[in-house]
């Protein structure tokens, strides 16, 4: 009796010993996987940053936590950005101003894009608080990433116009949505009147009605549009 308790203790013992070097294994692998994935994505991130702010640069760092039986324990990723190229002149994403966190959130997000592709992106005035020479690098860039994914975008700006495939207007009466295609001389047009006027304008087939019209500049892919 006392020999098979034995036997079955260092059963028990060897198990567990296997078990637990099993778990060391899977959190190596864990590890290795988040390091060479951000490592990736900070690799990306660096060069659509670039894109964006050619005189700039971007960073994305893993921050460790602690070290617990042998497994790292990660807090979180930091994200370090300089608009000027000098690292002296970096700043956490909280001291960002809105145009800035703009370009940021919009270099993370292709950034994960070129790593992990989607088969199409809606943004919605996403060149709002960014000045021409930002929203001229924006619509470029959009332009690029169309060529791997269905692009949508609505806006008030002129930039992005010429980079659409396709243009649509966007506008409401009586309560109900209308969108329709339109031309890219049109489509200009309506923005140019928005401006100048500091404020949208009203569908021409419906004067008594002033809702807030839209200019969607919808980028497709080749296979799309085909």
């Amino acid at each position: 009796e006392h020999r098979h308790l034995r036997e079955r203790r260092e059963e028990l013992g060897q198990g567990q010993t296997a078990i637990q070097r099993f778990m060391g294994e899977l959190a190596e692998q864990k590890d290795s996987a988040i390091e060479a994935g951000l490592a990736r994505l900070n690799k990306e991130f660096g060069r659509v940053f670039k894109q964006l702010v050619p005189t700039g640069f971007g960073e994305l760092c893993l921050v460790s936590a602690a070290e617990a039986a042998g497994a790292k324990q990660w807090k979180g990723v930091s994200l370090e950005v300089s608009f000027t190229g000098r690292r002296s002149s970096s700043l956490p994403a909280e001291q960002l101003s809105g145009g800035q966190k703009t370009v940021v959130a919009l270099a993370l997000l292709f950034a994960i894009q070129r790593s992990d592709p989607a088969p199409f992106y809606i943004f919605d005035e996403v060149d709002a608080a960014l000045d021409e020479v930002y929203r001229t690098n924006v619509a470029a860039l959009v332009a690029a990433e169309s060529k791997h994914s269905q692009i949508i975008v609505t806006t008030f700006r002129q930039e992005l116009l010429s980079h659409a495939d396709k243009l649509y207007k966007a506008s409401q009466r009586n309560r109900t949505s209308n969108i329709r295609s339109c031309t890219a001389q049109e489509a200009l047009e309506t923005l140019t009147a928005s401006a100048a006027q500091g404020e949208a304008v009203p569908l021409e087939d419906d004067p008594a009605f002033a809702p807030a019209s839209r200019v969607p500049a919808r980028v497709d892919t080749a296979a799309v549009c085909a």
